[in-house]
């Protein structure tokens, strides 16, 4: 068996391991393999009706290039995350009850969402794509500079305003008072686990960089919590599996 794994890495090339962008979003960890490469590992080391067994199968590769090569396939991965995902994108899904249950969704918190994001510019509603601040700080108005701010804007709209034309502008007295409010939101219910500490990675204790929460501003907590709710409305099927594994792997 060796010989034949050896003989399959030989055929192996780097441009073999390219993978779809949800697979890099979705599992972050290094060392994915794709099916591409797991293809040819399975070709040669197995006959057609053969059963597999993988007992770590991290993204999942070897499932599924196995399963489509018509063997019978068993794994294991003790990642909660990362089984929870596999299972998911490997169970039938009806792709236009999905897409229904999505509008379900959309409808229900789309405009919540949304009134949390709003901002002003030039006077005109618009919305925020992305807000530059410092954490440590909470520092707004005059953050550090850095390449991401263009003369002092920190505020990246959704929509280029109609009047001025720009997609950014300048943190203003109506975004505070959108902040402020959105701080008085209730988010008790935002899990705050703790991950476990791995210096390598900059997950540290004394820094806070240990607690999960630390990671979302209230506002983005009620976001969230408002998505998570609706999906959680829906009946129980393997299409709300793929919305809520689509919100999870966003995160």
């Amino acid at each position: 068996i060796l010989n034949k794994v050896n003989d399959a890495l030989s055929k192996v090339s780097p441009a073999d391991n390219n993978q779809p962008g949800f697979v890099k979003q979705s599992f972050t960890f290094q060392g994915k393999k794709s099916e591409k490469i797991a293809e040819k590992i399975i070709s040669n080391c197995f006959q057609p009706g053969a059963k597999a067994f993988d007992p770590f199968f991290g993204s999942g590769s070897f499932l599924m290039a196995a399963a489509k090569s018509g063997l019978s396939v068993t794994g294991t991965e003790l990642d909660n995350y990362t089984f929870s995902f596999v299972r998911t994108i490997l169970q039938k899904v009806d792709l236009d009850k999905t897409k229904e249950l999505f509008a379900q969704v959309s409808s229900f918190v789309k405009e919540k969402v949304m009134f949390l994001y709003e901002t002003e510019c030039c006077g005109e509603k618009n919305y925020i794509l992305r807000l530059y601040f410092d954490p440590e700080t909470r520092e707004y108005y005059h953050p550090k500079k850095q390449r991401d701010i263009l003369n002092g804007k920190n505020i990246k709209l959704v929509n280029k305003c109609p009047l001025c034309g720009s997609n950014d502008k300048f943190f203003e007295k109506v975004d505070e008072d959108k902040i402020s409010y959105c701080d008085s939101l209730d988010t008790s219910r935002f899990p705050s686990h703790s991950f476990i500490e791995n210096s390598r990675i900059n997950i540290t204790v004394k820094t806070g960089a240990d607690k999960y929460d630390r990671n979302f501003t209230n506002r983005a907590k009620s976001s969230l919590l408002f998505i998570q709710d609706a999906i959680n409305s829906l009946p129980s099927s393997n299409e709300r599996d793929v919305l809520e594994q689509a919100l999870v792997s966003s995160l």
